[in-house]
C-alpha cells in the first residue's frame, strides 16, 4: 500500500469515522504489521473501546511509519555520477 493511499484512508477515517472503511482499514493495519510498525499502535487502532482521538493519533503514527518503510525511488544516473565524481575529486581522502 502506498503512503498516499494510507493517508487517504486516514483522512477518510477522521472525516467519516472508523466504521466507514472497515475493509480498507483492515488492509492498512495488515500492511503496517508486515512493515514492522509498532504493534501497540495497530492494537490501539483496532480497539473500538479506545477514545476516538487516541485511535486517530495512533492511525496517524501508523501512516507515518508506513511512509518511512515505503521504498524510495532510485536517484537518476546523472545525480549518482556527480556524487561519485565529487567523492573521487581532488579533495577525496
Amino acid at each position: 500500500m502506498t503512503s498516499n493511499i494510507a493517508l487517504q484512508i486516514a483522512e477518510s477515517v477522521v472525516a467519516e469515522g472508523f466504521d466507514s472503511l472497515d475493509a480498507e482499514l483492515s488492509a492498512l493495519l495488515a500492511d503496517a504489521r508486515v512493515a514492522g510498525v509498532s504493534p501497540v499502535l495497530v492494537d490501539v487502532v483496532n480497539d473500538a473501546s479506545a477514545p476516538t482521538p487516541v485511535r486517530e493519533r495512533a492511525l496517524g503514527r501508523i501512516v507515518v511509519g508506513l511512509s518511512r518503510t515505503a521504498p524510495s525511488q532510485p536517484l537518476p544516473g546523472w545525480v549518482t555520477s556527480r556524487i561519485q565524481h565529487n567523492v573521487t575529486g581532488p579533495f577525496a581522502a
